[in-house]
């Protein structure tokens, strides 16, 4: 089975686990404060990359941590069978997957925002609002800067990519001259 199978179905029990509880944005917040945990420390996150550590003792020991960090006892269980399963490893994806289907639930999406330049404040709120007209759903940035752009910006939403840089412009001209001689 794919990771990405797995992800999503370990991701879809939490968020029926979140929903039932009504819990979803903790364990949203409790997903990223693992995973940044993991990110930040290199002892756990070798202890999570480790195969030779048998599933239960590892469980032991992530949980441990997990408690002295105070994570609530649904998201530790939930680590926990995660981990006994062998399956630990895949926390970024079951994160991605997670945070996904609550946007989709919520109606809302993340546009991937690359630009040369920081966007000010006014910019991100004029480019949301476009993005929400345009898709009918709230919409999220997530921006990143990506120099090569020189100026302009790219976004992505889903698989539409709108590409308004000025090194996207060339390559537009670009492509038009050569199709025109």
């Amino acid at each position: 089975m794919s990771l990405g199978l797995v992800a999503n179905r370990y991701a879809k029990a939490l968020l029926q686990i979140a929903l039932k509880e009504e819990s979803v944005l903790e364990m949203s917040q409790a997903l990223h404060r693992f995973t940044e945990m993991q990110k930040n420390h290199s002892d756990l996150s070798h202890l999570i990359q480790l195969s030779i550590i048998h599933p239960k003792k590892k469980a032991n020991v992530v949980d441990n941590i997990l408690e002295k960090s105070t994570f609530s006892s649904t998201f530790r269980h939930f680590i926990r069978v995660v981990t006994e399963a062998g399956r630990l490893h895949l926390l970024s994806h079951i994160q991605t997957r997670f945070n996904h289907l609550v946007d989709e639930r919520e109606g809302r999406l993340e546009a991937q925002v690359s630009s040369a330049h920081p966007l000010t404040e006014s910019q991100q709120e004029s480019l949301i609002a476009l993005l929400s007209k345009r898709t009918g759903k709230k919409v999220r940035l997530a921006c990143v800067m990506d120099p090569r752009l020189v100026g302009g910006l790219k976004v992505q939403v889903n698989s539409t990519i709108i590409d308004a840089s000025i090194v996207g412009l060339l390559h537009q001209m670009k492509l038009k001259l050569l199709t025109q001689s």
